[in-house]
């Protein structure tokens, strides 16, 4: 699997819009658009802005494939949905603005 899939495995993961989801790793959307269609490669910004916002996903398996998307010892707890849901909320409202 390459990297590009991989990202947009963490986005179906986060449950997140791609605006909100290029918000919460620091990410320029227009960048990651890009990336997410193929038009450029995944940069290490990205990579390192997914792992940043997402403690929970594996870096080697982010980065080289190798063995599973989240870390065992750390779960999706419901506080991380929540500040998803609120990251989404505020995409939306900054869209309506």
């Amino acid at each position: 699997m390459e990297a590009i899939q991989r990202i947009k495995e963490v986005l179906t993961y986060s449950a997140l819009s791609v605006r909100a989801f290029a918000a919460k790793c620091g990410l320029p959307q227009p960048t990651l658009d890009k990336q997410l269609k193929g038009l450029r490669g995944i940069s290490l910004d990205t990579m390192i802005g997914v792992l940043y916002a997402y403690p929970e996903i594996s870096a080697e398996w982010l980065m080289r494939g190798k063995g599973a998307m989240l870390i065992p010892d750390q779960t999706n707890s419901a506080e991380q949905e929540r500040i998803n849901k609120l990251v989404g909320t505020i995409t939306t409202l900054q869209d309506t603005i």
